[in-house]
């Protein structure tokens, strides 16, 4: 019995040991890939790419006719930047409606396509640097980020209509009189587990290593919980914050630009932290 007690105290010093030795890798790591100009390197990539992810977007939502769907949609989940969505939306509707010459059309879609192809190269690129691996190929580059392009809005839709389709279902099969309370809790697990979903496959897929699924995981758990106190945080500052006493009607761009390198922080720090824990326990 004391001996099991002992290898019992044991094993737990030795776990103990690891998620020290595993934080204190992601704290030097942390500094010494120097996260926060990666990250505002890839804030500025994000900025130039946003506008052409969202012409992309919409006009899928559009063939399907469920552009105004998905922008409300967008202003709910990201409830936080909905000024800076609403504006980068009316430029995609302005770019889409003005399109009406054939070579202005291939020019332009040329464009759109380089800068996001240019945005997920800086990602994999930084992802790479933390897992100390080469790039892909010019050839795995090009069908990875084609896929990417195409089935990530077409994944956005479906989710957002699948949530869409759970909260109507709840609510019309139960009769009860706090079914709007069942229904948002219901919903926010739901949307908690697609967004769990989306940071593992980033943390498994972007490096180009074997990155074993547990530790992706894992780092994707840790990054949607950070990133749920991200949107609490800044939808709590829209109410407390002087930005708009010093900004006017543009105090959404400052606001959405360090949302964004906050964001993308949570994605290095969470790609370091799968990293670290995978070379920890598969020395």
């Amino acid at each position: 019995m004391l001996r099991y007690v002992k290898q019992k105290y044991a094993d737990n010093f030795l776990h103990i040991k690891d998620v020290v030795e595993i934080l204190s890798r992601v704290g030097e790591r942390y500094f010494d890939k120097d996260f926060q100009q990666t990250a505002c390197a890839l804030t500025h990539r994000t900025l130039l790419a946003i506008v052409p992810f969202f012409a992309m977007m919409f006009a899928i939502a559009r063939g399907f006719n469920v552009q105004n769907f998905l922008l409300d949609q967008l202003t709910q989940r990201f409830a936080s930047q909905r000024d800076f969505i609403v504006r980068a939306v009316s430029f995609v509707d302005s770019y889409l409606e003005h399109t009406t010459d054939g070579v202005f059309i291939g020019v332009g879609i040329v464009a759109l396509i380089v800068t996001l192809y240019f945005l997920l190269n800086a990602v994999e690129r930084s992802f790479n640097t933390i897992w100390d691996c080469p790039e892909r190929t010019f050839a795995r580059k090009f069908t990875d980020y084609t896929s990417i392009l195409f089935w990530v809005p077409v994944l956005m839709i479906a989710a957002f209509g699948i949530s869409v389709w759970i909260d109507s279902g709840i609510r019309s099969f139960f009769l009860l009189p706090n079914i709007s309370t069942i229904a948002e809790i219901a919903l926010r697990v739901l949307n908690f587990a697609i967004q769990v979903v989306v940071f593992t496959l980033l943390m498994k897929y972007m490096p180009n290593t074997n990155v074993r699924l547990r530790y992706a995981l894992f780092s994707g758990v840790v990054c949607s919980i950070s990133f749920e106190l991200l949107q609490m945080l800044f939808s709590f500052s829209l109410y407390v914050s002087s930005y708009n006493a010093v900004y006017g009607s543009f105090a959404y761009i400052p606001l959405f630009l360090l949302w964004v390198q906050f964001s993308w922080l949570i994605c290095l720090v969470g790609a370091q932290l799968a990293s670290a824990a995978q070379a920890q326990f598969h020395k």
